[in-house]
């Protein structure tokens, strides 16, 4: 929902949208609010920058552009924000070597394949209900 309201209505929807969703989340989290910060940077990013690309020219082109970009962006920033942020919080005694192998090995091709089904998704059902949002 995020996704599609992003291209749907801007960036800045996609963000609060996923901003609302880890911040309800925060009442029965386990993490210490970690994992509910790290899904909102990863999907921030994945919103922010797919409807930022896509709100210049609408079309089934530039949405398919601005999906592998957000993408590509979303995961690279979660390697950053995990190895850099994330971890540290969460397991601020972990040992460097760890930390760079959990990121490489384990955060990073989640948060790709994640990105990768979620934009397969919204591909399929934007065209079908953008005409609907608008």
């Amino acid at each position: 929902p995020a996704l599609i309201l992003s291209l749907a209505y801007g960036p800045l929807a996609g963000v609060l949208v996923e901003l609302i969703k880890n911040a309800l989340h925060c009442a029965v989290t386990s993490t210490g609010w970690v994992g509910e910060l790290a899904n909102f940077v990863i999907g921030g990013i994945l919103c922010f920058t797919s409807g930022i690309i896509y709100k210049h020219k609408k079309t089934y082109k530039t949405a398919l552009l601005s999906l592998i970009c957000a993408t590509l962006l979303m995961t690279a920033a979660g390697v950053l924000a995990n190895k850099f942020i994330m971890i540290p919080m969460y397991m601020p005694s972990a040992e460097a070597d760890y930390v760079n192998k959990l990121v490489i090995g384990t955060i990073m091709p989640f948060n790709l394949i994640k990105g990768l089904i979620i934009s397969a998704i919204t591909l399929l059902l934007y065209k079908r209900i953008s005409k609907v949002i608008k």
